[in-house]
This record gives structure tokens, sequence and C-alpha cells, in this order.
């Protein structure tokens, strides 16, 4: 593999990480809405938790693109997109909890 077919494989890659961190920040602050609509101290924990989980995750996509390796940019990519799936389908399960015990929860 020649450099251009490596700077093209890159380029494809990067292409791909605005959009999954987007879809990973919306994903969160809809969560982070739910769950904060019934103050708690486990929920309180819950999405800092997750918090601290998308900036890692944040943190090390941004490293790997300084560096360039494609290997582990698009492993820390499949992370964020499991984590966006994970958020997704726990954001409504909250949302049920909390409205069972009178918590209206806002979109």
């Amino acid at each position: 593999m020649d450099d251009e077919e490596r700077r093209n494989i890159l380029h494809h890659v990067m292409l791909q990480v605005n959009p999954t961190l987007d879809a990973l920040n919306n994903a969160f602050a809809r969560f982070s809405r739910v769950a904060t609509s019934r103050p708690s101290i486990s929920v309180a924990s819950m999405v800092e938790t997750i918090r601290e989980d998308i900036i890692h995750i944040t943190n090390v996509i941004t490293m790997e693109c300084n560096t360039g390796y494609v290997i582990d940019i698009l492993s820390h990519l499949d992370h964020a997109r499991d984590l966006t799936h994970k958020i997704a389908y726990i954001t409504p399960l909250v949302r049920e909890q909390h409205e069972r015990r009178g918590f209206y929860v806002a979109d």
C-alpha cells in the first residue's frame, strides 16, 4: 500500500469521527435531560460516569486522529457507537421509571 492509499483511508476514517461523536453527544444530552428530571444521588452519579466516559473517548479519538493510527481510531469509534446505542436504549427505560414515580420528563 502506497502513501496515497494510506492517506485516502485515513481521510475516509476521519470523515466518520464528527458524525459519530455528534450522535454520542446528542444521545447523552437526551439521556441527561431524562435522568436529571428526578433528582437523586444515584442518577447524578450515573450521569457523571457516562459523561467521564464520553470525555475519555473524545480525548482518545482526538489523540488517535493526531497520530493517524487508523485501526485505533476505528476501534474507538466502534466503542463510541456502542456507547451511543446503550445510552439510547436506557433513556426510554429511565424515562418510564421516572414517569411511573410521578416525575414529568420534558423532551
